[in-house]
């Protein structure tokens, strides 16, 4: 529920400010909740998508985070001292 207020907030105050209901009658009440549960589906599909992606991405460089760590184990096992 926190982050259901909070997404609402940030969503309807700082990215897209339209959709909100401009008085309370319940006409314009009962046309807003549409309105801002389908920008909540559609950013939250455009989130989905960014977020894939840059996983996406991640798993192309895993290569170099293996080598980099295998690298630096080699290192250190070389250089004991013991």
């Amino acid at each position: 529920m926190k982050f259901f207020v909070l997404y609402c907030i940030f969503l309807n105050v700082l990215v897209t400010p339209w959709g909100l209901a401009q008085g309370i009658h319940y006409r314009q009440v009962l046309l807003a909740i549409p309105l801002i549960l389908l920008k909540i589906v559609v950013f939250i599909l455009g989130l989905a998508a960014i977020e894939s992606s840059l996983a996406k991405l991640r798993l192309f460089r895993i290569t170099e985070f293996l080598g980099a760590a295998f690298v630096t184990s080699l290192v250190a096992m070389l250089t004991d001292l013991r």
